[in-house]
């Protein structure tokens, strides 16, 4: 949960140590079963990552289900960088996980990947793109070049799935702001086919 508004203001200073209910949103999410079996491609910008945790989760502990699973994750410094334990259990599971920063630190001892999430895709080490997944979860701009490059490379736009989490508002198909068209994302949503979102109008 990321501190941005009065919502998650009050949470963050009045729930310390506490409990609160929440509830929602009420649409669709990853289905680890439509990943089984496959070549699979996670690319994550910032908070983007949360979506997928689930997924890379799952399959960390069962990667003799998938034929490979390779994550690229972008976060804008090391201090950006989330779930960091789990991180390191995810790639000693076997993982092809390449974790890289906008720009390294002029100082401490980061020495990682640098450079956008883009410039990582085209060196992805796929075998059999009629049996490969991608999912694309972050930022607009991020989001846009990532399709780009992956289809570049062979992917079959069918088979690249998105997440319009970041519409999200009431979470109930209420307010409104999620809809883009004639799609409420909260409710439709948020997991979609590229083939889905991509002749609307954001």
């Amino acid at each position: 949960m990321r501190k941005v508004g009065s919502l998650t203001d009050e949470i963050f200073e009045n729930y310390v140590g506490g409990h609160f209910f929440m509830r929602g949103p009420y649409g669709n999410g990853f289905d680890v079963d439509m990943f089984k079996g496959k070549e699979i491609v996670l690319v994550t910008g910032g908070s983007g990552l949360s979506p997928v945790h689930g997924v890379i989760d799952y399959f960390a502990d069962h990667m003799n289900e998938c034929k490979s699973l390779t994550v690229i994750s972008g976060f804008k410094s090391p201090a950006d960088i989330l779930f960091k334990e789990d991180l390191k259990r995810w790639i000693a599971d076997g993982m092809n996980f390449i974790c890289t920063v906008d720009k390294a630190p002029e100082e401490g001892d980061y020495d990682g990947h640098v450079g956008l999430v883009t410039q990582y895709i085209p060196e992805l080490p796929l075998k059999d793109f009629d049996n490969a997944i991608a999912v694309v979860v972050g930022p607009p701009m991020m989001i846009k070049f990532s399709i780009q490059e992956l289809i570049k490379l062979g992917f079959d736009e069918e088979k690249i799935w998105l997440s319009e989490s970041r519409k999200m508002c009431c979470g109930l198909g209420k307010c409104g702001h999620c809809r883009i068209g004639k799609v409420y994302v909260c409710q439709d949503g948020p997991v979609f086919k590229y083939t889905e979102l991509r002749t609307l109008i954001d």
